[in-house]
């Protein structure tokens, strides 16, 4: 009876979406889109945005099995046998929430999961249970999508940074982690690549940023465990400025910071949620602590 109706709701609402989606159950309004190229979830979020939508947030028992099931079939080329949906624990320290800001109502976790050392969260497609992943391994997703919006293309094919380096679609730019500098040392390393230690222009880029320099190492509240980016000021009068040169537009500082201390005038990053804050806080030091990560930023070729 249940496969009757579900055949019936897609006969019906085939004409209701656009190429390539299915009409959702619990959101009429809405419809899955398939997307077989495999991207890290950072770059998904991004491609379902240009949709006009965000990767998908399941609500209960029925969609939850039936997106597992179309996936199956669609994603047929997909090794991990799971694929991006939009959980993740990124936003607030410990908590899973949904990408796209609705309640984090149902949950299909499987046996021993989530992990703690994952931050993105994907489904089985045989299952249909969740488990929690490096939120840069590539695989296939889902997006929720209004009826009327046209599907970008998902040709997207970052090959413009070198093999090391990790392209970020939103901002145009190339990054690369390093491991163990002080903040000159970070700096001149990334100019010896072309590049300098990054800036930051907005929340999207500082959680990029962050998911992209994370190691598990950093998940202790140890300021020497995370990773500098290029913020700097010549004093504690002075403004704070990028190495790189760019506009001073954004800032994600942790509570009781910016330091006033003498000499606290460079800028590192929690890569992960760490002394009760959320992962990309900002925070700074003096000049020749030792960081474990530093990240480079540099235009494509």
């Amino acid at each position: 009876m249940l496969v009757l109706f579900i055949l019936f709701y897609l006969v019906f609402n085939a004409k209701a979406c656009p190429n390539g989606s299915i009409a959702s159950f619990s959101n009429p309004p809405k419809c899955y889109h398939f997307v077989t190229q495999k991207q890290n979830w950072i770059s998904a979020v991004e491609i379902c945005k240009t949709m006009g939508g965000d990767v998908i947030s399941i609500h209960d028992f029925l969609d939850n099995v039936f997106i597992s099931g179309e996936a199956e079939n669609l994603f047929t080329d997909s090794a991990s046998g799971d694929f991006w949906i939009g959980a993740n624990n990124l936003m607030s320290a410990g908590g899973w929430s949904w990408i796209d800001g609705t309640p984090f109502d149902f949950t299909d976790w499987d046996v021993k999961q989530p992990i703690k050392t994952a931050n993105c969260g994907a489904a089985l497609m045989q299952s249909s249970k969740w488990i929690a992943d490096d939120c840069f391994k590539n695989k296939s997703f889902v997006c929720l999508i209004n009826k009327d919006s046209i599907p970008a293309t998902t040709t997207h094919k970052p090959t413009r940074c070198l093999d090391t380096w990790t392209y970020y679609p939103t901002t145009g730019y190339c990054y690369k982690v390093f491991d163990n500098a002080t903040f000159l040392d970070a700096e001149d390393r990334c100019r010896i690549s072309g590049a300098h230690l990054t800036s930051i222009h907005g929340e999207d880029e500082n959680l990029f940023v962050a998911n992209l320099a994370y190691w598990p190492g950093a998940d202790v509240c140890d300021g020497t465990k995370q990773s500098w980016v290029g913020l700097f000021r010549e004093d504690i009068a002075g403004r704070w400025e990028w190495t790189d040169g760019s506009a001073f537009d954004y800032h994600n500082w942790a509570i009781g910071t910016p330091y006033n201390d003498t000499g606290y005038n460079y800028g590192y990053m929690d890569i992960t949620s760490i002394c009760n804050e959320p992962t990309g806080r900002m925070r700074n030091t003096i000049i020749n602590v030792l960081l474990a990560k530093f990240v480079c930023k540099k235009t494509p070729f």
